[in-house]
Order: structure tokens, then sequence, then C-alpha cells
């Protein structure tokens, strides 16, 4: 009996065994393998060339399929995870940003292992991007592109934001998200009552009554439940 094809054979497709995929608006093209055998590909016991190839089973019966909601550069990062088991960011986007949009695409056609990949990815890049002014973009991205049970990537936002709130509260922009963006907010809410830094001053919003703790200097900050801006919170501070 003939042994299954191993991954690292089937890099160039030949014509009666390929798929044409366009991908992003810029109509970049992706010649990839169409194969449709239950577990015909496997490598460390991860599904991959088998998951586009249902794809591509499902979306089009002419060996063509046209995927216009995702930049090109995420439709690539999801094909070259499927013979690679990897992705890079050659683009310039923010990683945050781009492991999110990879993570998007990779919950819309249903790939567990590149998901995975791209949480372990955006975790890693998180540790230090959290200070970086495209976070507020990155929180976005999770949120709006994926349903609320899937907490792959909330969950990290959450936990990261929570750890650097007082930072975080004098961003203009992570405060305008915590307006726009209410499935965060109130993800983000009840652990802040439980922050560990107890030595932080606590306050009261003069505007919801919340209480929370912060420390404030130097600039503007904003209420973490209701966005009230002001620019001297000392009025509002309430002891212990």
């Amino acid at each position: 009996m003939p042994s299954k094809p191993q991954w690292n054979e089937l890099k160039t497709p030949a014509a009666d065994e390929s798929a044409s995929v366009t991908g992003g608006f810029s109509g970049s093209h992706y010649r990839v393998h169409r194969l449709f055998n239950d577990g015909i590909l496997c490598h460390d016991g991860t599904p991959s060339i088998r998951e586009i190839s249902l794809v591509i089973e499902r979306e089009s019966s002419d060996r063509k399929i046209e995927i216009k909601d995702f930049d090109a550069s995420v439709v690539e990062a999801m094909l070259h995870f499927m013979y690679y088991f990897n992705y890079n960011n050659a683009c310039g986007t923010s990683t945050l940003v781009y492991d999110a949009q990879v993570y998007q695409i990779a919950d819309k056609y249903d790939i567990p292992a590149l998901k995975e990949h791209c949480k372990s990815k955006f975790s890693a890049a998180i540790t230090t991007g959290w200070s970086l002014d495209d976070f507020p973009l990155a929180i976005t991205v999770a949120y709006e592109s994926t349903p609320s049970e899937d907490r792959g990537l909330r969950d990290l936002v959450v936990e990261t934001s929570r750890k650097h709130i007082d930072k975080l509260l004098g961003n203009d922009s992570f405060c305008k998200l915590l307006r726009k963006t209410s499935d965060f907010s109130a993800d983000l809410i009840p652990f802040l009552s439980d922050k560990t830094s107890t030595n932080a001053p606590r306050y009261e919003c003069p505007s919801c009554q919340h209480q929370f703790r912060g420390e404030f200097s130097g600039k503007s900050y904003y209420c973490p439940n209701c966005a009230h801006r002001l620019s001297n919170w000392t009025t509002y501070r309430i002891g212990d």
C-alpha cells in the first residue's frame, strides 16, 4: 500500500491537484493543493493541508475561492501556516494587530491549530505591546472579529489591561475604546475592583459613583467605568 504524501513533498502542487485562492483587495493569487481525503496529511498530529482543502471544497466547485474580506497578507499567513506551521509578519502592520487579524481568519475558516498558534504569538507580543499606541486597536480587532464566547484573545487583553490599568487610563485612545467597546468594558470592570495594588489611592467618580484605584499624575484621566474625564481627581479621593 503506497504511503501517504508527506507535507514537504506537497509544496508545489501540480495543475490537476491545485486550486486557486485570491486574497484581499489587491487580488493576490495563490496556488494551493486540493485534497479531500480525511486525514491525508498531518504533521505532528496537527491538521494542515486538509483544512484549507475543505475550505476550498465548501466555498467553491470550480477550484477557485475569493477571500475579499481580509487583507492579502492575512490570507497569505493562513496559507503559509498550512504548509510550514508558522507565519511571519512581513507587511509592516503592528504585531498585535496582525496576529489578531490572522486569528480572525482562522476563526472564520475553522482552523483550530492556527487559532492556537495566533494566540501563542499574541500572548508573547502583548507582554510589551500593551504600552504601544496600537494596543487599543488590537483590542478592537479582538472584540469585533470574534464571537463573545471565544475567549482566546479577549482574556489576554482583559488580563493585561487589568495589570496596567493605572497607566492605560492616561491613554486617550484606550479610554475612547472603553466608551465604544462595551463588551470589553463589561469584561474589564469586574476585575478592577479586585486589583491587587491596594496601596494605590481610591477614588469615586462624580458621574457614575463607581469606585476604583489608580495613580493619577501629570495629565487628565478617565473613569474606567463611564470614561468621565477629569484633570484633577484629588477632590474625589476617598478613604479605604
